[in-house]
């Protein structure tokens, strides 16, 4: 079985509403969004802030393309698109959703 990757090319929107391309990298304990338009911009998430990591319904997307929801537990959600590769969307999914805790009884 081939490695994972650990970076991707993305186009995310933050907080702050702005969709930006950059790169998604999974790390050890978060995941981190660079990248911008002009200005450098990075957001860390860790894990154990993650509450739930979902496909984004139609009008949830970035850009018309399918998106991933990162679901804070504080905090509005983080999309993030997927650039030249539709598979590693699928890839992020399935690495991110084994990466957040599951909340206890």
């Amino acid at each position: 079985m081939a490695p994972s990757r650990r970076s991707y090319a993305v186009v995310w929107r933050g907080p702050d509403g702005v969709a930006q391309p950059g790169r998604l990298t999974i790390a050890r304990n978060a995941v981190r969004l660079e990248g911008g338009r002009g200005r450098l911009s990075a957001l860390t998430v860790p894990y154990a802030d993650l509450a739930a990591v979902r496909m984004a319904s139609y009008g949830e997307r970035v850009g018309g393309r399918p998106t991933l929801v990162l679901q804070r537990g504080r905090g509005a959600p983080v999309r993030v698109a997927a650039v030249g590769d539709p598979g590693s969307l699928a890839e992020v999914l399935e690495r991110l959703t084994a990466s957040v805790p599951v909340p206890e009884a």
